[in-house]
C-alpha cells in the first residue's frame, strides 16, 4: 500500500546517501535495478544505483563481481526501463574497470555478447 510505497522511497533515498559505504552498498545494489520501472522509484533509484558505482572504492574493485553480474541480469529483464537502465551504467562501470584490467578483461567476454543482442 502507500505505507509500502513511503518506505520503499525512504530506503532508495537512504541508499543513495550511503552511496559512498562500499562494502555496505554493493551486496544491496542490485535491489535497486527493478526499482528503474516504477514510474515513482524509478529516478532515485536510477540515481543511487549511479552514486554506488561511481562511489565504489578502492577505484574499479567489486564492479565486475558484484555490479556486472545485476546489470547482465537487468539487461535480461523484459521490463524495457530496467534494461535500459542497466545497459547505462555499464558506462560507468566499464570506467572504473579501467583501473583494474583484470576485472575488465573477465567481464568484456560477458558484456560484449549481451550488447550485440540488444542491438
Amino acid at each position: 500500500g502507500k505505507d509500502a510505497a513511503a518506505a520503499k522511497e525512504a530506503a532508495v533515498k537512504r541508499m543513495e546517501a550511503c552511496a559512498a559505504s562500499t562494502p555496505f552498498m554493493l551486496p544491496r545494489f542490485a535491489q535497486l535495478l527493478p526499482l528503474f520501472d516504477n514510474s515513482k522509484l524509478g529516478p532515485p533509484a536510477t540515481r543511487a544505483a549511479h552514486a554506488i558505482v561511481q562511489g565504489v572504492q578502492p577505484f574499479g574493485h567489486g564492479i565486475a563481481s558484484v555490479i556486472v553480474p545485476a546489470l547482465l541480469a537487468g539487461i535480461e529483464d523484459k521490463k524495457w526501463k530496467v534494461k535500459a537502465g542497466s545497459i547505462e551504467l555499464l558506462v560507468p562501470c566499464l570506467e572504473q574497470m579501467k583501473s583494474t584490467p583484470a576485472q575488465m578483461a573477465e567481464s568484456l567476454p560477458q558484456i560484449v555478447p549481451m550488447l550485440a543482442a540488444c542491438a
